[in-house]
């Protein structure tokens, strides 16, 4: 799969905290018709995944695949191409869902802070040190109190991010073939950096 990274997250060198996660776009139109018509592929929608700066709520890096791979495996790519181009990132926070020992290894060895929510199903304190720590952390504050002391509760802002992207440009993509899908939501990501860069600005001029 292709990783983009916007040009807006290399413009600073100031740390970086972001978020991931991931949300459907579903089928309509023409792909709705080809996939599940004539069922070439029996599609019902495609995944973006995305990295997004908490300070401004922009984005760093996002990649467009079909409904696999699941959310976890994207993880590393997202981080990864951030990194390799430059961008400054300190750290990542996500849902349980990429609790994992894959994921849990690539950050103990980028030296990024990684904050998921650990999943209830493995409160056992497996992996590196930094996992057991937030275990413990879990287990002596409670949840609640935790996520604040490690910047957690701070997440919701990428789920933010997925609904106003898609307040502003659809929660569907009607174009036939995947590759077209694919560029189809590049457009929007580079409409929405430039939306972004409006809001910022706005919020500038009204605070001053």
């Amino acid at each position: 799969m292709h990783v983009t990274v916007m040009r807006s997250a290399l413009e600073s060198d100031r740390p970086l905290s972001c978020a991931i996660d991931g949300s459907g776009e579903s089928l309509s139109g023409p792909g709705l018709y080809i996939e599940h018509i004539w069922r070439l592929n029996n599609r019902r929608f495609i995944k973006q995944h995305t990295m997004i700066d908490l300070d401004n709520q922009r984005v760093v890096s996002f990649a467009i695949t079909l409904e696999k791979p699941g959310d976890a495996k994207m993880f590393v790519p997202l981080v990864e191409g951030a990194l390799l181009v430059g961008a400054n990132v300190q750290q990542v926070s996500a849902d349980s869902a990429y609790d994992t020992k894959c994921n849990w290894s690539y950050m103990d060895g980028s030296g990024i802070e990684f904050c998921p929510n650990l999943k209830e199903s493995k409160k056992d304190c497996w992996g590196p040190d930094e996992r057991k720590a937030l275990a413990s952390l879990d287990e002596t504050f409670g949840k609640e109190l935790a996520h604040r002391m490690t910047g957690y509760n701070s997440r919701w802002l990428v789920e933010v991010f997925f609904s106003i992207f898609k307040r502003l440009y659809g929660e569907h993509i009607g174009n036939r073939l995947f590759p077209m899908m694919v560029i189809s939501m590049n457009y929007r990501y580079v409409l929405y950096d430039i939306h972004r860069d409006f809001m910022i600005e706005a919020r500038k001029e009204t605070s001053i």
